[in-house]
Formats: structure tokens, C-alpha cells, sequence
């Protein structure tokens, strides 16, 4: 009878062990936020992060070269009252551009990332049927040339 007892005492504490790993492996498998997308999504999501991260860039860079936006009238009284006037003449108009435009467009990651994340299940869905699309034809086009 004391063996009976031991067994379903060590069998109820492997039982509640065992509920733990499950809660465990439950929690995991519902992983939300980037994770999850770079899990489900993959090198998809990455590819459309990166096109949206250096197509602001690349946006915000020629703003700055063509003047449209002009860090000479924002950003260089600021650094002449910081006494960097001397630094900001030195700076070639160029280079400086792109240096503003990549701060700039790292201080727009805080709204960039949701809109990714926000949009990369449509946009994957809807490039997909790009990929499929000239394959499927092909095989249409290849069935109806090999039936007589």
C-alpha cells in the first residue's frame, strides 16, 4: 500500500511538471509581435522592412539634397548658439545631408515598425500572387501544348 501511495505521488508531481512545460510551450507557440511575423513571414517581412526603412531614407536624403527641406536654415543656427559654427562649415553639404537624413530616419522607426508590422501580411499576400502567377501560366501553357 506505502508503494502505491509513493507511485501516485511522484505520478501527480510529473503530472503538474509536465503542465508546467505544456503552459510553457503554450506561450510560447503564442508569441505576438515581431517575432511572431518574422516566424510566420520571414525573409518576405525582412525584404519589405527593408525596402520601407531605405526608401525613407533615400526619401529623406534627396528632401534635404534638393532643398526642399533645408538644414542650413533649421539645423545650423542651432549648432552656431551650441558655438559649433566652426564644425558646421566644415561639414560638406552632402555628407551632412545624409547624416541628417539617417538620424532623421531612425527617429522615424518608432512609427515605421508598427506600419510595417501593420501591412506586411496584405503586402506578402499581394506580392505573392506575382510569384505565382508566371508559373502558373507557364503550366497552363505547357498542359494545353501537351494535349492534342
Amino acid at each position: 500500500m506505502l508503494e502505491d501511495t509513493e507511485r501516485i505521488a511522484a505520478l501527480e508531481k510529473e503530472v503538474g511538471e509536465l503542465r508546467q512545460k505544456l503552459a510553457e510551450v503554450e506561450r510560447l507557440a503564442k508569441r505576438k509581435g515581431f517575432m511572431a511575423v518574422m516566424m510566420e513571414y520571414g525573409a518576405p517581412f525582412a525584404l519589405w522592412y527593408a525596402f520601407c526603412w531605405s526608401g525613407s531614407l533615400v526619401s529623406l536624403y534627396f528632401l534635404l539634397e534638393y532643398e526642399v527641406v533645408s538644414w542650413q536654415e533649421s539645423l545650423k543656427p542651432f549648432f552656431q548658439g551650441l558655438g559649433l559654427d566652426a564644425y558646421t562649415d566644415r561639414i560638406d553639404a552632402s555628407t551632412g545631408n545624409m547624416v541628417i537624413a539617417f538620424m532623421v530616419n531612425e527617429l522615424l522607426e518608432a512609427v515605421r515598425f508598427p506600419l510595417v508590422l501593420a501591412t506586411s501580411a496584405p503586402i506578402i499576400r499581394w506580392s505573392a500572387r506575382f510569384r505565382k502567377s508566371p508559373t502558373a501560366a507557364s503550366a497552363a501553357a505547357g498542359a494545353g501544348r501537351a494535349a492534342p
